[in-house]
């Protein structure tokens, strides 16, 4: 049973990754900064799931899978 303290890491998580790609929009990618942060809220939000998956993931349900 998933506990109640993942539920809240995945709900901020969640947040996260859309203020991510909320900013990600606003940003100004005129300059070489705005490019950067681009790449890096872009490597963020592919990659996030996966760790998450992987967090949310217990000993219980692996040995399911």
């Amino acid at each position: 049973m998933i506990s109640r303290l993942r539920y809240v890491v995945a709900g901020i998580w969640f947040l996260a990754v859309t203020g991510v790609v909320i900013a990600t929009f606003l940003v100004d990618t005129s300059t070489m900064n705005g490019w950067r942060f681009a790449a890096v809220a872009l490597w963020f939000v592919l990659f996030s799931p996966f760790f998450l998956i992987l967090f949310l993931i217990t000993p219980k349900g692996r040995r399911r899978l």
